[in-house]
């Protein structure tokens, strides 16, 4: 069977064409609506500045216990950023009807100015009200997994303990590299609400942090021994980007006596406020 990476090679092929064609289709039940694009003459094989989402190692890692449940749980910060030339924007549709908040993914290319210029848009998923959280979130935006190691000492591909897919209220809040290609010097999207869009801009990280709800693996029972934390974004492969082989991070950790050993590759983070409570999941505005 051909991998999915050819069928998304295709889709884009096939949207771009239709872009420069139509001003507007509908594939089944869902939109997508496509415009020519306003930078003119520029145009290329492919004139989109599609995003690139890539997940930073897995960081401030830590056991928390559950007494009253008899639970134990690995906690940990997360950060998506984008490292591509475009945003990464969802635009919320409400369809009352259907008590449904469809999300489009915005695609966009630069003029000779710098300046984004609309390209199309395709349906990519639904938002949904997280109540812990108070606001909208895109579903199924992240996935969490621990793996055995292998005996080669790679990842196993046995999965030991899981989340369930997280939503992610997609925001700018972490400056990554604002020196990339389409960087903006600012924030461009801050707010989670039904009708705003959310995104994450070239060059900005949206932060989870690990005392928030979801932030987190059910490890009860898992025995001692060596593992990788393993982060997914766009676990079903929903978003275009620019290259769809490189939404994944991992660290390597030992859990031992109700202790964790973390082997981080980069630069061990800082404590933050809350990461020692032994067990909590805060409201925040995130």
């Amino acid at each position: 069977m051909p991998s999915p990476s050819i069928y998304v090679a295709a889709l884009k092929r096939f949207a771009i064409v239709a872009a420069l064609l139509v001003p507007a289709f509908v594939i089944g039940g869902g939109a997508i609506i496509a415009t020519t694009s306003g930078s003119g003459d520029g145009a290329t094989d492919d004139p989109v500045d599609y995003p690139d989402l890539r997940m930073r190692e897995p960081s401030r890692l830590r056991i928390a216990n559950r007494q009253d449940e008899g639970k134990t749980i690995l906690r940990f910060e997360t950060i998506v950023w984008n490292a591509g030339t475009g945003p990464m924007e969802l635009r919320p549709d409400n369809r009352e009807d259907e008590a449904t908040t469809y999300a489009f993914q915005r695609l966009y290319v630069r003029d000779e100015n710098g300046e984004l210029d609309f390209v199309r848009e395709a349906s990519v998923g639904n938002f949904a009200f997280h109540p812990e959280h108070k606001h909208w979130h895109f579903a199924d935006f992240a996935a969490y997994e621990l793996h055995k190691v292998a005996n080669d000492g790679s990842i196993d591909d046995e999965i030991v303990a899981s989340s369930e897919k997280v939503s992610f209220c997609l925001l700018d809040d972490e400056e990554i590299d604002l020196g990339l290609e389409g960087a903006p010097q600012d924030s461009e999207y801050g707010q989670c609400k039904q009708d705003t869009n959310q995104g994450i801009s070239p060059g900005w990280g949206d932060s989870y942090e690990s005392f928030l709800p979801g932030q987190n693996i059910d490890i009860t029972g898992v025995p001692d021994g060596d593992y990788f934390l393993v982060y997914r974004t766009d676990p079903a492969n929903l978003i275009e980007e620019s290259d769809e082989d490189n939404n994944t991070s991992n660290v390597k950790l030992t859990l031992k006596d109700g202790e964790i050993e973390v082997f981080y590759k980069e630069p061990t983070p800082t404590p933050r406020d809350g990461d020692d409570d032994d067990e909590e999941e805060e409201d925040d505005d995130r």
